[in-house]
């Protein structure tokens, strides 16, 4: 009997911990985990501007400014009318000048040692007034894309495997998946890989282009490999992001809408964005070159709608975030290893869960006394819902020290269901409960 409760141990631990990274990848958050999630981020936030602002203590808060110069396209919109028949007549529908855009690119194509790489987070749904903007928004498109200088995010739905069309012509290997079908309000869950592995997220696009990295199936549910160089690393497929960059330091690095080529310089260590319009109003391209020459290495280009009033805005447990400061953050998260398997954590999971699987093979059912005073009643209470504050303590271990979720609420059903199961067994002598033994050693019968 007591080999079989050994074994019972054994595989509950290990099942639990394998259901704790399996279960990652589906997004049940309950509602309580917000604060367990935003507070972390919260404090680093606040150490790293108020205590240690030139120590960069918890994290690298000139990242954004350092190694992107975000092209924002919200001021530079154009009216387009749906080519569906059945759509409704509407004055029409704001998306990214195409005039304005071909001429970034044309000015990219021009001289690529500029830059490390451009990233378009913009949808090309519907066709240009006027089809030659969209011819020569093609060729610098075409250009860049056969020197490996430029990739896409495109909206992708799961459900249905595809892309959103796009009327501009684009190599598949250069788009990537901005989003999946929502499965719950917050749109927070960030999916590496979708369609086995086939179709991957923007942010690990622009990751794997930087660090020649590929991505692998792995033999565990919810988790992916990571080749580069020869080695191999396991990082959870789907992870939730932490938002360690938010609208005020975007704001902050947002250009003076007075700024001119002449005072341009006195914005170049601070800024890291500007409106579309304003770099390619300056023909000679001085704008463009003074914006992207850093001491910290070459700029990515980012593309995309960052302020203002647009569609692309996203609710999250950090509030309403633009698009693009969602696949920012996430990026950095990525660069951060978060998502990474880690060692630690598995050590410590492992140990949380034999404790609970204890807990549930070896308690005493049939044998305990009823509590006679109010203490006795709080230690028997206590003791009887030991695993539940184990399992909140290894939650909160998990995301402030490991940025990784356990899935409390699923988990939580997991350890009642066995529990009870072990007290059927136990009730009907599948699993013997060893009785209490007085100082004397007579059994003591339960009343």
């Amino acid at each position: 009997m007591r080999f079989i409760k050994i074994a019972l141990c054994i595989f509950i631990t290990l099942f639990f911990t394998w259901a704790s990274i399996a279960l990652v990848s589906l997004p049940w958050i309950m509602e309580g985990e917000k604060d367990v999630i935003t507070g972390p981020t919260e404090i680093k936030t606040y150490l790293n501007r108020h205590i240690f602002p030139f120590r960069n203590y918890f994290f690298d808060s000139s990242f954004i400014r350092d190694h992107f110069l975000i092209v924002n396209t919200t001021h530079d919109q154009m009216l387009v009318k749906e080519v569906d028949p059945h759509a409704p007549a509407l004055p029409g529908s704001p998306v990214t000048d195409r005039k304005k855009l071909a001429k970034l690119l044309q000015m990219c194509d021009q001289d690529t040692s500029l830059f490390d790489l451009i990233v378009c987070d913009i949808e090309f749904q519907l066709l240009s007034p006027d089809p030659l903007q969209d011819s020569i928004l093609n060729f610098y498109i075409g250009q860049l894309e056969s020197k490996g200088k430029i990739i896409f995010g495109l909206p992708y739905h799961q459900r249905s495997d595809e892309f959103d069309t796009s009327v501009i012509v684009l190599n598949k290997n250069n788009i990537a998946a901005t989003n999946k079908d929502p499965v719950s309000g917050y749109y927070f869950h960030h999916t590496l890989s979708y369609s086995s592995g086939t179709v991957t997220s923007l942010p690990f696009l622009l990751y794997s282009r930087h660090h020649h990295s590929t991505l692998r199936k792995s033999w565990m549910p919810g988790l992916v490999r990571y080749e580069n160089n020869g080695t191999s690393h396991l990082f959870y497929n789907s992870f939730i992001p932490e938002m360690l960059f938010d609208r005020e330091n975007f704001n902050d690095y947002y250009n003076d809408p007075e700024m001119t080529k002449m005072n341009i310089t006195a914005y170049t260590n601070k800024m890291a964005v500007c409106d579309l319009g304003k770099i390619t109003e300056d023909t000679t391209g001085y704008i463009l070159r003074d914006l992207l020459n850093t001491s910290a290495g070459k700029k990515d280009i980012f593309i995309a709608s960052i302020s203002g009033e647009h569609a692309d805005k996203h609710n999250t447990f950090y509030g309403q975030l633009d698009g693009a400061i969602i696949l920012l953050n996430t990026y950095y998260c990525l660069e951060l290893d978060y998502n990474k398997l880690s060692f630690w954590h598995v050590l410590i999971s492992l140990a949380f869960f034999l404790f609970i699987a204890y807990r549930i093979v070896y308690s005493k059912r049939g044998t305990e006394h009823s509590p006679k005073t109010p203490f006795q009643y709080i230690r028997h209470e206590f003791q009887k819902r030991l695993y539940y504050l184990s399992l909140l303590f290894l939650t909160a271990i998990s995301y402030f020290g490991f940025h990784h979720e356990t899935n409390l609420i699923l988990l939580l059903v997991l350890i009642e269901f066995l529990h009870t199961m072990a007290g059927h067994a136990s009730k009907y002598r599948i699993i013997r409960q060893t009785p209490d033994v007085q100082p004397t050693g007579q059994r003591r019968i339960a009343p």
